[in-house]
């Protein structure tokens, strides 16, 4: 597992993703959660559970090179998206207010944490939110 600098940055959001045999969606999906057009957002807590993916799915090793501060974990088994999730959550660090899952084959706004977020703060009742990616 690679531990991650964004403990240290004072990120309160994390972005979930659940990866299998997800090849170069999974890098996309990264380079539009954390490339240089992020740099005006607040940081983001990005971890990965891969679902035991092919040996020859290189893209979690990949993008452990691109983007050091990610938190990944390569499972020897698929157990599963819900699973992964839970697994993913309970190794959150404690700053974390928001949790975003996202499938890696998704392309994400540079500012859909602080969408997110931002409904959540004004609809105090709500638990979750969801968003339509075009």
């Amino acid at each position: 597992m690679v531990t991650s600098g964004a403990a240290a940055s004072g990120a309160t959001t994390a972005v979930i993703l659940v990866a299998y045999n997800s090849g170069d969606t999974l890098l996309t999906c990264l380079d539009a959660l954390l490339g240089p057009q992020r740099r005006e957002h607040p940081p983001v807590y990005v971890s990965i559970i891969d679902n035991a993916s092919a040996p020859n799915d290189r893209a979690l090793r990949t993008a452990k090179d691109r983007y050091p501060e990610i938190t990944a974990l390569p499972l020897r088994r698929n157990i599963g998206f819900g699973r992964a999730v839970n697994l993913a959550v309970s190794r959150l660090p404690a700053q974390i207010s928001t949790i975003i899952t996202l499938n890696p084959d998704t392309l994400p706004p540079a500012h859909l944490s602080e969408m997110l977020a931002e409904t959540l703060a004004v609809n105090p009742e709500l638990g979750g939110v969801g968003a339509t990616l075009t």
